[in-house]
Protein backbone atom coordinates (compact mmCIF):
# COMPACT_ATOMS: atom_id res chain seq x y z
CA UNK A 1 0.00 0.00 0.00
CA UNK A 2 1.46 3.00 -0.62
CA UNK A 3 2.07 6.07 1.26
CA UNK A 4 -0.10 9.31 1.05
CA UNK A 5 1.79 11.84 -0.74
CA UNK A 6 1.67 15.61 1.10
CA UNK A 7 0.53 17.53 -1.45
CA UNK A 8 0.36 21.06 -1.30
CA UNK A 9 -3.44 22.24 -1.94
CA UNK A 10 -1.96 24.37 -4.83
CA UNK A 11 -0.82 21.02 -6.74
CA UNK A 12 -4.81 19.45 -6.12
CA UNK A 13 -5.61 22.50 -7.75
CA UNK A 14 -7.24 24.34 -4.92
CA UNK A 15 -6.28 27.28 -3.16
CA UNK A 16 -3.92 26.98 -0.20
CA UNK A 17 -5.94 29.70 1.81
CA UNK A 18 -9.30 28.18 1.50
CA UNK A 19 -8.54 26.47 4.39
CA UNK A 20 -6.83 28.77 6.59
CA UNK A 21 -8.72 31.78 6.51
CA UNK A 22 -6.54 34.22 6.05
CA UNK A 23 -2.79 33.97 3.60
CA UNK A 24 0.13 32.85 6.02
CA UNK A 25 2.78 35.15 6.26
CA UNK A 26 5.91 34.35 4.61
CA UNK A 27 7.77 35.79 7.01
CA UNK A 28 6.48 32.91 9.90
CA UNK A 29 6.52 30.36 7.09
CA UNK A 30 10.53 31.46 6.53
CA UNK A 31 11.06 31.35 10.27
CA UNK A 32 9.46 28.03 10.16
CA UNK A 33 11.87 26.33 7.92
CA UNK A 34 14.81 27.68 9.06
CA UNK A 35 13.76 26.51 12.63
CA UNK A 36 13.21 23.13 11.23
CA UNK A 37 16.36 22.75 9.09
CA UNK A 38 18.38 23.68 12.33
CA UNK A 39 16.98 21.37 14.16
CA UNK A 40 17.55 18.50 11.58
CA UNK A 41 21.26 20.01 11.34
CA UNK A 42 21.72 19.67 14.71
CA UNK A 43 20.24 16.13 15.06
CA UNK A 44 21.73 14.72 12.17
CA UNK A 45 19.81 11.26 12.65
CA UNK A 46 16.39 12.92 13.11
CA UNK A 47 13.32 10.88 12.26
CA UNK A 48 9.81 12.26 12.52
CA UNK A 49 6.60 11.45 11.82
CA UNK A 50 4.39 13.91 10.46
CA UNK A 51 2.41 14.24 13.32
CA UNK A 52 6.31 14.35 15.73
CA UNK A 53 7.13 17.18 13.11
CA UNK A 54 3.55 18.96 14.03
CA UNK A 55 4.21 18.16 17.65
CA UNK A 56 8.06 18.93 17.87
CA UNK A 57 7.48 22.22 15.95
CA UNK A 58 4.07 23.43 17.61
CA UNK A 59 2.23 23.25 13.87
CA UNK A 60 -1.08 23.85 12.69
CA UNK A 61 -1.82 20.20 10.81
CA UNK A 62 -2.45 22.58 7.11
CA UNK A 63 0.97 24.37 8.36
CA UNK A 64 2.81 21.20 8.83
CA UNK A 65 1.89 19.86 5.31
CA UNK A 66 2.97 23.14 3.66
CA UNK A 67 6.63 23.24 5.35
CA UNK A 68 6.90 19.20 4.83
CA UNK A 69 6.06 19.87 1.17
CA UNK A 70 8.87 22.66 0.86
CA UNK A 71 11.24 20.48 2.54
CA UNK A 72 10.96 17.74 0.42
CA UNK A 73 10.80 19.56 -2.92
CA UNK A 74 14.14 21.38 -1.93
CA UNK A 75 15.32 18.08 -1.35
CA UNK A 76 16.62 19.14 2.32
CA UNK A 77 14.24 16.32 3.19
CA UNK A 78 13.17 13.05 2.22
CA UNK A 79 10.52 9.99 3.18
CA UNK A 80 11.58 6.84 4.01
CA UNK A 81 9.53 3.62 3.21
CA UNK A 82 7.72 3.84 6.55
CA UNK A 83 6.62 7.26 6.41
CA UNK A 84 9.44 9.14 8.15
CA UNK A 85 11.28 12.34 7.51
CA UNK A 86 14.86 12.55 7.39
CA UNK A 87 17.38 15.10 6.03
CA UNK A 88 17.97 13.78 2.51
CA UNK A 89 21.49 12.38 0.84
CA UNK A 90 20.64 14.12 -2.31
CA UNK A 91 20.68 18.07 -0.42
CA UNK A 92 21.45 20.94 -3.30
Amino acid sequence: MSKPRFAHPAARGESPHQFMGAPPRSSELARQLRRIREEYRDVPHLRLTPSGVQRLFGLQPLQCVEILEALLEENFLCRTRDGLFRRSDKRN
